[in-house]
């Protein structure tokens, strides 16, 4: 094949034959050859030329499969769903689901356009892609842009979960009727999964037993605070020794091993109190201390003298009540694309503590172990990611180079306490 160079057409040109040709011979070629990079910096920028390629080719294939399809264009007696299963090696039954995903998207070309551009992710792409289509029995396309466009603003950081609850909540104020369809079929499946509720044990003493089971939604809210808040505390024992960090996975196991072998240890109860409130002497069984407030360096007294502080602003791991009123406040990690619980997270300080920064609420937010090493930089950094405290409220700075700006960027949880902050206060009295 003729080398010819890229990009020989106008920008706005759709791929000539010939580029189409030279694109897929580039490609081969870094499959196989891989790319000259020599430096870690310059394979972190390979890294993210080749990101924002794939990005854009997914983009353009979806858009084709979808033109194609539509034109019922055959290429040598074979089907669409023909051509994805023999370069893909992918089975018939799954190009068929290829095909049929790209028709869906390629019906909302500014849900693309936002994949393209790095403002959406492929699993929230999805999403928003069935949102759109349930909206539109009661949108005009007006309407349907204003809240693709809403939406996509809301999913740039988050993860499926939430953006999925958001366009959930999205949908419920403007299709009452699909509302309530939905809540009598969440009961329907509420009541299905309390009927099949099971727990088993298969295996022997020797090789160790396997768990198979099936939980409510009601039932898992109970458990699973109390697993991770142990898998936490095994987190944090073993990065504190010598021994290899076990994964969550295991770490799950030997909570539950710990939590029961707590029960079995508990001591007998107590006789019970008199059921006559006038036996009862509250002297023999006095009242714990009732735990001290912690408030931030900002709503400290005006004359100056600071609040009782219950936790010390000198130590360097966050304590049992300091932890309970970061939970209360940022209820996770705060990275805005991040959805781990508060039970799984460290205390991040803002100010590092090498550098003087006090174990306190206005200087410690909730982060977990994964993203935590990512904003170990000190504020108002422009090369890398911080985390600033914005009205109480934890916003993710980026780097000068992702956004010269450097906009803030808050967790989809924190949406709608911002939106009420915005809210006009109603005239004076």
């Amino acid at each position: 094949m003729s080398a010819v160079a890229p990009l020989s057409l106008p920008p706005e040109a759709p791929l000539s034959a010939a580029e189409l040709a030279e694109l897929a011979a580039l490609s081969y070629r870094a499959a196989h050859h891989g790319c000259d990079a020599k430096t870690r910096a310059a394979s972190i920028d390979a890294l993210v030329k080749l990101e924002e390629a794939g990005r854009n080719l997914d983009v353009v294939r979806t858009r084709q499969i979808a033109a194609a399809d539509a034109k019922r264009t055959r290429q040598e007696g074979r089907t669409i769903s023909s051509v994805i299963t023999e370069t893909r090696a992918l089975p018939t039954k799954l190009a068929d689901g290829v095909v049929k995903r790209a028709v869906r998207q390629a019906r909302f070309p500014l849900v693309l356009d936002a994949v393209a551009d790095g403002q959406l992710s492929a699993p929230n792409a999805g999403i928003l892609v069935g949102t759109l289509q349930a909206l539109e029995p009661f949108c005009s396309a007006e309407q349907l842009a204003d809240s693709a466009a809403q939406l996509i603003r809301s999913g740039r950081w988050a993860s499926p979960g939430f953006f999925k609850a958001a366009c959930r909540d999205h949908l419920d104020r403007i299709d009452l009727r699909g509302a309530a369809s939905r809540t009598e079929h969440d009961a329907k499946l509420r009541k299905l999964s309390q009927a099949k509720r099971f727990l088993t044990f298969t295996g022997n003493d020797t090789e160790g037993y396997d768990i198979r089971g099936h939980a409510t939604g009601e039932q898992y809210a109970i458990i699973a605070p109390w697993l991770a808040r142990e898998s936490n505390r095994i987190h944090r024992a073993s990065r504190h020794g010598e021994g290899p960090v076990p994964a969550g996975a295991t770490r799950t196991i030997d909570a539950l091993t710990n939590l029961a072998r707590r029960g079995n240890q508990e001591t007998p109860p107590r006789e019970p109190a008199p059921s006559t409130p006038a036996f009862f002497d509250d002297s023999a069984h006095p009242k714990p201390p009732a735990p001290q407030k912690i408030l931030p360096a900002s709503e400290a007294s005006p004359t100056g003298t600071q609040p009782p502080v219950a936790e010390d602003p000198r130590a360097r791991l966050v304590g049992p009540q300091l932890r309970a009123a970061l939970a209360k406040r940022d209820c996770g990690c705060v990275v805005p694309w991040c959805s781990v619980k508060a039970e799984l997270c460290d205390g991040h300080h803002l100010l590092a503590y090498a550098d003087g920064g006090p174990t306190t609420l206005d200087n410690v937010v909730l982060m977990c172990p994964r993203h935590h090493p990512q904003f170990e930089n000190p504020p108002g950094s422009r090369t890398g990611w911080t985390i600033r405290l914005i009205d109480g409220i934890a916003a993710a700075i980026p780097p000068a180079r992702d956004d010269p700006e450097q906009a803030p960027h808050y967790h989809p949880r924190f949406h709608t306490r911002i939106a009420r902050r915005r809210q006009p206060s109603g005239p004076a009295p």
